[in-house]
């Protein structure tokens, strides 16, 4: 398995606090358009969001 079979979405929510950025990440099964996996976390800054969804995206291949 690779991340090229999977669709991997981070958004921003709408509520941001002004020293934190709310974002939510799905992971979505390409074939089937199914969630396998969501979750929600807080970061400082936009480069924090990715670096994060990075680590988010290696820790769901380990664990299928």
């Amino acid at each position: 398995m690779n991340i090229n079979d999977y669709k991997m979405i981070v958004v921003d929510n709408a509520a941001e606090h002004k020293d934190q950025i709310t974002c939510t990440i799905f992971i979505m099964d390409e074939e089937n358009t199914n969630v396998l996996y969501t979750e929600g976390f807080h970061v400082k800054t936009k480069e924090d969001r990715d670096t994060y969804a990075e680590k988010v995206k290696w820790r769901f291949l380990r664990c299928i």
